[in-house]
């Protein structure tokens, strides 16, 4: 019942009334806490972040590739009892979109990594995780997750789970991947 103001991204995002306005300002305080300077794509953090970004209800929209290169970092919706048992998922009240870009969603590209409690919905024609640039991404973990195909224009280039896709571009390119 309240609202929060993130009309920028200068808050330190530490409560509800310091909220951030993006997924991405959020990744980039996760990785400076794991000391990563990754502003403009540095390397990714060899320490483990204890860092959890939660996501209050709503679409949260990013409009370029999330690169989650903070290890040890979550990033949830708040536990709302999403049903994962029968033929149709229900969906979080907390959904992850991509926008308005040709762009993936998520790129994990640290170990340790948790995803709970989202929706997850792609940009048409691209998939909602890739795994870029770090073939070794361990121990990662999606809980209570459900990727959205329905809630997008239909492509046969749409997909969830990218696990094949390693070049070091944002985007699909041809034959750039083989499997997903």
């Amino acid at each position: 019942g309240r609202a929060n103001d993130a009309s920028d991204d200068v808050n330190d995002g530490l409560s509800p009334e310091r909220a951030l306005r993006t997924v991405a300002r959020a990744l980039v305080l996760a990785a400076r806490s794991s000391g990563n300077p990754i502003d403009s794509g540095g390397s990714i953090a060899t320490t483990n972040t204890t860092d959890t970004i939660i996501l209050l209800p709503g679409t949260h929209t990013a409009t370029a590739l999330l690169r989650v290169t903070a290890a040890g970092v979550t990033i949830t919706g708040l536990p709302n009892g999403i049903e994962m048992d029968g033929p149709f998922p229900g969906l979080s009240h907390t959904i992850l979109a991509m926008t308005g870009t040709n762009e993936h969603l998520l790129s994990p590209e640290a170990s340790n990594i948790t995803i709970a409690n989202l929706t997850l919905r792609p940009t048409t024609a691209f998939s909602v995780v890739v795994f870029r640039n770090n073939p070794t991404v361990d121990n990662l973990r999606f809980k209570n997750v459900v990727v959205d195909m329905h809630n997008v224009a239909g492509s046969t280039a749409t997909c969830g789970f990218d696990f094949a896709y390693r070049s070091n571009s944002s985007t699909i390119s041809s034959n750039s991947y083989s499997t997903k």
